[in-house]
């Protein structure tokens, strides 16, 4: 019996260490590589996270790379808080939420008319079990344009895209240009033109946040967008 009792426990010490570091979350893929040009300024693109748990689970990132070029502005959305100007060694908490659907982990990079080949790495991890961590990659591989791509002194200077309930406000210079309107999980809602300066959205668009995009030639313009019903 004392020796059963034992053989009990050393089994029980070693599945307990198991049970409290089993997996909270996995990755669909752990790289994302963007093969763009300086006028997909900003570039968007997302890794996606699935919960194994199935409840709210609060996880952490934290960010690092080397050799990125100076001028590019990184952005990050993990689809609990958004971050607009994200630096090396810049960590945060964030809820991964339960859902049947993979929640997207968004890079953004204003590229200001620079070229280069860089990655830019996150860990994510528990917060609790620290030296478990998963890195995802988002890879640039940026060539040049034809000069229209977005800088971060032409997105301070034009504030005119933007939302008062459903409605959608515009300047003069996006008339004539194709959007489409994108949920945060990577659905798209809605397409269209840009014919008015006032534009009322449609009935598909039923959620309160969008990724708006706009493309204007050879320029592409994304912004996120808050609906207020």
């Amino acid at each position: 019996m004392r020796k059963w009792i034992k053989q009990l426990i050393a089994v029980t010490s070693i599945a307990f260490p198991t049970l409290l570091n089993a997996q909270v979350f996995h990755c669909v893929d752990t790289v994302a590589t963007l093969n763009v040009t300086t006028d997909n300024s900003p570039a968007h693109w997302y890794i996606e996270l699935v919960n194994d748990v199935q409840t709210d689970t609060t996880l952490r990132w934290k960010a690092h790379w080397t050799n990125l070029p100076a001028s590019w502005q990184i952005s990050f959305d993990d689809q609990d808080n958004y971050y607009s100007n994200v630096q090396a060694g810049d960590s945060a908490d964030f809820t991964l939420f339960q859902s049947t659907s993979t929640q997207k982990l968004i890079i953004g990079n204003i590229l200001n008319q620079t070229t280069g080949r860089s990655s830019v790495y996150f860990d994510i991890y528990d917060p609790n079990t620290p030296n478990d961590v998963t890195t995802i990659e988002y890879y640039f591989d940026v060539s040049q344009g034809q000069g229209s791509g977005t800088s971060v002194g032409e997105l301070a200077q034009d504030q005119f895209l933007y939302t008062k309930g459903r409605t959608l406000y515009c300047s003069e210079n996006y008339l004539q240009a194709n959007y489409a309107l994108y949920s945060i999980a990577g659905a798209l809602l809605a397409t269209g033109q840009l014919t008015q300066t006032q534009l009322e959205l449609p009935v598909t668009v039923n959620t309160s946040v969008v990724l708006l995009q706009v493309q204007q030639g050879q320029k592409t313009t994304v912004k996120k967008l808050w609906l207020n019903y």
